[in-house]
């Protein structure tokens, strides 16, 4: 569910979004039914692959690898905005 201020509602730039009563288990719901979210059956399987293979790294390593996987995450997420912006 979301909120809007009901102060001035005809102008969009003062409408916000109250957060506290959002239902974020029936988003979670949502979110998961969309088809981007699930896997093929190829990704469950490198998935399944790196679990193994994740289970004999240190914490070290494992921290380490956390944040490469971050890292890239993060410059994923900034070319497909900067993408968006170019269309």
């Amino acid at each position: 569910m979301i909120v809007y201020n009901v102060g001035d509602t005809t102008n969009p730039a003062k409408r916000h979004f109250d957060l506290s009563r959002i239902d974020l288990s029936k988003l979670e719901e949502r979110i998961m039914d969309m088809p981007t979210t699930s896997l093929s059956m190829e990704q469950q399987f490198k998935l399944q692959v790196l679990s193994e293979q994740v289970k004999s790294l240190s914490l070290d390593q494992a921290q380490e690898y956390l944040l490469e996987v971050m890292r890239q995450n993060m410059v994923k997420e900034n070319l497909l905005k900067y993408w968006m912006k170019k269309m």
